[in-house]
């Protein structure tokens, strides 16, 4: 009987790995028939080069091989080229021989100093008593790369998050248990995944708003400002018993569960309030110094991010001590080219200094169940978000709980997403781990509202529609400078009518064959490459081209076989200037 060698699945030990740190991957594997002899090889390529390989023979029966990748190896890749202070992907292709059976696949993984410089940031919600924690979920989100993880709700009040006793009700009935969260808390931290709590930066329940009113922040009528009669605002400002309060009650939490971090909500409201005393207090005036008294309270390695609600006050906040510009997306903001500008906002705000996470829920999903039922047209939308998301330089909360996508903002009503789908958003992922230096670079320079069909012709998709902006109907096409390097991205939204990304697509985007691009470049250069999600490989291809001289300078010419959802060509530079020092701090 002849043999087929099958790779089910590519696990690693952490979502991201520090520098110097050996990667552990456990290779899961599957075989039909018999055969006397099996070889597994691994190699590891950062762009176009090899920087690591290994080889070995196995059992036929073995269902599971363990490879160690030396950090030193990859340490040393970094510091040749210059690139230890930013987060570098690499990619792993996987080969397994088995008599005259051969099977690939491929993943990614990447080495960073810390989560800041590539914040792929997840959720987590459950936390009942009668459920056991689960390794698998964290595993799964840790395949996924999730990083960081927000410990929604998991506290017992907002004005005092530690619990009286280990199982407890919150605020709106869920029983839950401290010890539950903090055993999650401690897997999180295995799989190399920050565990950050939620903390609502101003929010107490009712029985302790009535016990302080002089903590309170009230109307100009004298009543005090409430979330739906459900949750009761508090005085923030700068020397106020309410901030002191608050942020004893985070650095607690840190110290009885092991939490990394804090997440600071706000509501988005009130932009102007009154202390009990009458004071008028302008409320964005205070978020700031708010971080920065978390900052000096909790220190330098508790991660800090905070909730810019609708990109509200993202100019005050920005560059204030957190580790990434966080926006929770609301309408207005309902188009893709609202998402790039939201992202691109929060990187000026920000002087280039930190990463960009859009919280952008997706409502397409609503209908879904926990049963994790396909649903193709909100997974059209999802596709498409998140390549608008990613394509503009941002991380998108989304995903968590091992499966789930978000709904809405009240994470619990999250959906489960099909095995078929989560096979699809891996390959995003991978994707945009294994590419970060070119999609996440904080040095580079968006050029897309001069270049693409300006006055200068230095972009032309022939034969289709396109544009610079996220329109329905064509190729949305942006260009970035990076170190070394120029990138140009395509999302392909031909076909679709609608440019909101929280509304279900009727069908997916039509497929381009043949896109010939004539693409304006100041400099030569020493290779054209091109990489998408949608070959279910993230790996770089290179891509013939044509020079000639143009009206303003020298034009390439590629043809590209296809245009799915989204592909990125890179063409590097040949004097390569490419390592620079990271502004990230």
């Amino acid at each position: 009987m002849r043999t087929m060698a099958r790779i089910n699945a590519i696990h690693f030990s952490k979502a991201q790995y520090r520098p110097g740190e050996d990667v552990l991957v456990e290779v899961c594997l599957r075989a039909e028939g018999a055969c006397q002899a099996a070889a597994l090889g691994a190699a590891v390529t950062d762009v176009l080069t090899v920087v690591y390989e290994d080889s070995k023979e196995i059992e036929p029966a073995t269902r599971n091989v363990k490879l160690r990748i030396p950090g030193h190896v990859l340490h040393e890749r970094l510091v040749a080229t210059g690139r230890l202070d930013r987060a570098i992907g690499f990619g792993l292709l996987i080969e397994l021989t088995d008599c005259d059976s051969t099977a690939r696949a491929s993943a990614s993984f990447d080495v960073a100093p810390h989560w800041r410089y590539a914040p792929r940031y997840g959720f987590a919600c459950e936390f009942a008593s009668n459920t056991a924690p689960d390794p698998s979920k964290w595993q799964r989100m840790a395949d996924m790369h999730i990083n960081v993880v927000q410990f929604y709700d998991w506290m017992y009040r907002h004005h005092q998050l530690i619990p009286e006793s280990n199982v407890f009700r919150d605020p709106l009935g869920r029983l839950l248990d401290l010890s539950q969260v903090c055993k999650q808390a401690e897997l999180a931290r295995r799989f190399g995944i920050a565990p950050i709590a939620y903390g609502a930066m101003y929010g107490a329940e009712q029985d302790f708003a009535d016990a302080h009113p002089e903590m309170g922040a009230y109307k100009w009528d004298g009543t005090q400002h409430s979330l739906a009669n459900f949750i009761w605002i508090m005085d923030i400002e700068r020397g106020s018993a309410w901030r002191d309060h608050v942020i004893d009650q985070y650095a607690n939490a840190i110290d009885k569960i092991g939490f990394e971090g804090i997440h600071l909500d706000q509501y988005g409201f009130p932009r102007v309030y009154y202390t009990r005393d009458g004071h008028q207090v302008q409320t964005e005036r205070e978020f700031a110094p708010f971080v920065q008294a978390c900052r000096d309270r909790l220190g330098h390695e508790t991660g800090l991010i905070f909730n810019a609600v609708n990109s509200w006050p993202v100019q005050e906040v920005a560059a204030a001590p957190q580790d990434a510009v966080y926006i929770e997306v609301w309408p207005p903001h309902d188009t893709y080219r609202d998402l790039r500008e939201l992202v691109l906002r929060g990187h000026r705000e920000a002087e280039f200094g930190k990463q960009v996470i859009l919280a952008a829920y997706m409502k397409p999903f609503a209908t879904n169940t926990l049963a994790a039922i396909p649903n193709e047209p909100a997974e059209i939308a999802l596709r498409l978000t998140s390549a608008a998301i990613m394509s503009s330089g941002g991380f998108h909360l989304v995903l968590g709980e091992g499966d789930a996508v978000l709904t809405e903002g009240y994470y619990p009503h999250y959906a489960r997403l099909s095995d078929e789908f989560m096979t699809i958003m891996k390959h995003y992922w991978d994707f945009a781990v294994r590419h970060e230096e070119f999609l996440f670079d904080l040095g580079a320079r968006d050029t897309y509202g001069v270049e693409v069909g300006g006055t200068d012709q230095g972009l032309e998709v022939v034969g289709y529609s396109y544009s610079p902006w996220g329109e329905a109907g064509k190729v949305w096409a942006t260009v970035r400078h990076g170190r070394g390097h120029k990138l140009l991205q395509l999302v392909n939204l031909v076909g679709v009518d609608d440019p909101r990304w929280n509304e279900p697509k009727k069908s997916p985007p039509t497929v381009l064959h043949d896109v010939t691009i004539r693409w304006l470049l100041d400099d030569e250069i020493r290779d054209l490459l091109i990489a998408s999600p949608d070959f279910g490989d993230a790996s770089w291809r290179p891509v013939p081209y044509r020079e000639s001289p143009g009206d303003h300078g020298r034009v390439i010419e590629f043809t590209l076989e296809r245009l799915d959802y989204w592909s990125i060509i890179v063409a590097r530079s040949a004097s390569d200037p490419s390592h620079f020092p990271s502004p990230l701090i």
